[in-house]
């Protein structure tokens, strides 16, 4: 299967090629650079797939159409393995290759693509991104959270943790702008660092690697150039198994990464922002945040969808180490 025929595909679940570009969050006609397999666009798109939350049958169609791609195009094989692995890192492939269960499963995935697609292109947080310029809807998140406390502020080091696709570095980038700009003058220091590959964003300073990785920390506090960050924001999260004792734990690590990062690298008045999940990890977290920080508010957005489990902890002031 050709990349060609693999969008095809992937428009024919979802209905139309307006439908597949809206659920990628992407312009359509970004479509079809994907199909002449410009250099790259096998990672972005593959990397704006899972930002987007694309629905299974059509995930399992783009990842299946790039691995076939890997046996037809060989100028851009490396661009289509790195593709491959962002999405399979993302989203693990756990269909069935039966044809009795590819058939039950295209049967019952219709209805819920039609329900699930139609939630999202109307969701008032997916237009107003759209409208606004945000990559994602998590801007919306950010924005509720700050407002709601005054976290963000000019002339502020702040540090996104898990950025990529880039929707918080791109709030920050705004608030922090003395006109409230995506782009121009910027009155204070943004440093993002994801695993994946980010856009660039117009002043803010990326790194890409992982931050359980001591050289990728170590690259992180050089770009702080020995300052305190005033604010840390984390929107980490590990890749669900689906065994929730696996889940809770490597939930509950990334958490207590970038807790062990706020009190090493932030000021003793900053704040913490990191998001995590109701269940087995979340009491534990809760008293490691108590535990930490002076003042310590569970926040579930309004931005966040109601069917999601998914919360934010924001913890103000670190206690005095005893």
């Amino acid at each position: 299967m050709s990349i060609e025929q693999t969008i095809a595909a992937a428009t024919k679940t979802v209905g139309s090629q307006k439908a597949l570009a809206q659920l990628l969050g992407i312009p359509e006609t970004h479509l079809s650079g994907f199909k002449k397999g410009r250099p790259c666009s096998y990672q972005k798109h593959a990397q704006i797939a899972a930002a987007a939350g694309m629905h299974e049958e059509a995930r399992h169609i783009l990842i299946q159409g790039i691995a076939d791609s890997l046996r037809d195009d060989v100028e851009h094989e490396a661009q289509a393995k790195v593709g491959l692995l962002a999405m399979l890192n993302a989203f693990p492939l756990t269909q069935k290759t039966s044809p009795e269960s590819q058939m039950k499963v295209k049967t019952q995935s219709k209805k819920v693509n039609k329900a699930w697609l139609n939630d999202h292109v109307n969701d008032t947080y997916v237009k107003l991104a759209t409208k606004e310029g945000f990559r994602a809807r998590a801007a919306y998140k950010l924005k509720e959270i700050d407002e709601q406390f005054g976290l963000i502020r000019p002339g502020q080091l702040v540090v996104d943790l898990g950025c990529t696709p880039g929707a918080w570095s791109q709030y920050l980038r705004r608030k922090m702008s003395p006109t409230g700009a995506a782009s121009g003058t910027l009155n204070g220091c943004i440093i993002g660092l994801d695993l994946l590959a980010m856009e660039p964003i117009d002043s803010v300073l990326f790194l890409q690697g992982d931050f359980r990785d001591g050289a990728v920390l170590r690259q992180l506090e050089a770009a702080m150039q020995g300052r305190q960050a005033d604010c840390v924001v984390s929107d980490m999260a590990p890749n669900l198994s689906g065994n929730s004792a696996t889940d809770a734990a490597r939930i509950e690590h990334l958490v207590e990464l970038a807790v062990d990062f706020a009190c090493q690298h932030m000021k003793p008045e900053g704040a913490l922002v990191v998001k995590l999940f109701h269940g087995a990890a979340y009491d534990p977290l809760v008293r490691l945040f108590r535990n930490t920080f002076r003042a310590v508010k569970a926040v579930k957005p309004k931005a966040s969808r109601d069917k999601s489990a998914e919360t934010f902890l924001v913890g103000i002031g670190l206690k005095a180490l005893s």
